[in-house]
């Protein structure tokens, strides 16, 4: 259990330097060594963004001058770990991850939909900001469940609301999560902050 502590801590730390080669050796290293996507999300990315959250607090000036590289190194992971996640066979039901048009903050997003879609389920998400008309596809496909939104911006606040509200009218059936310092003005069905309970939540459906 050292030896991964190790390895969890290397990723964490590669993030928090802002260095994306070391960030994907320090995951490849995990992956190597058996490690699930899961626990490298959860165990070394997470930490390091709780990491950051505290520097942040200590110093904003300084670590927002960080920021854009620790994003960075942790979107190479990101990639990284889709690449070795295949199209998922016989999913139970399927999840819309997505932040709406005008939200910058999409990390969370990411993080997100890899970690569904390591744990097999069929995750629709979009590369940009949406509104209600750009996700038809994934309110057409019957098996989907749940619909997770990252909100973080103020000022997305009404584009939130109305997307909300036009889920809720297309499909009374699917359950809106949200997250983030937005999320309980979002209209949503459920306020979850915490990515482990998030995960829970959703996986305990297909049980």
């Amino acid at each position: 259990m050292s030896n991964h502590n190790d390895v969890f801590e290397h990723i964490s730390k590669s993030i928090l330097s802002g260095n994306g080669i070391a960030s994907v050796e320090a995951a490849n290293k995990a992956l190597d060594s058996g490690m699930s996507i899961d626990e490298i999300v959860t165990n070394g990315i997470l930490k390091a963004w709780s990491e950051f959250s505290v520097w942040y607090d200590k110093d904003p000036k300084e670590s927002l001058k960080a920021w854009l590289d620790c994003f960075n190194a942790t979107q190479k992971i990101l990639q990284l770990l889709e690449s070795k996640i295949g199209s998922p066979k016989d999913s139970p039901f399927s999840v819309l991850v997505v932040t709406v048009l005008g939200e910058g903050h999409i990390l969370m997003r990411d993080i997100i939909k890899t970690m569904l879609r390591a744990k097999g389920l069929k995750v629709y998400t979009s590369r940009r900001g949406v509104r209600i008309d750009d996700v038809s596809e994934a309110l057409s496909d019957p098996k989907l469940k749940f619909v997770v939104l990252s909100c973080i911006e103020p000022p997305t606040e009404a584009k939130l609301r109305a997307f909300v509200e036009g889920v809720g009218e297309q499909r009374k059936d699917v359950k809106i999560i949200a997250g983030g310092p937005l999320a309980g003005k979002s209209g949503a069905d459920l306020i979850i902050n915490d990515l482990s309970k998030l995960r829970s939540s959703i996986l305990g459906h297909s049980e």
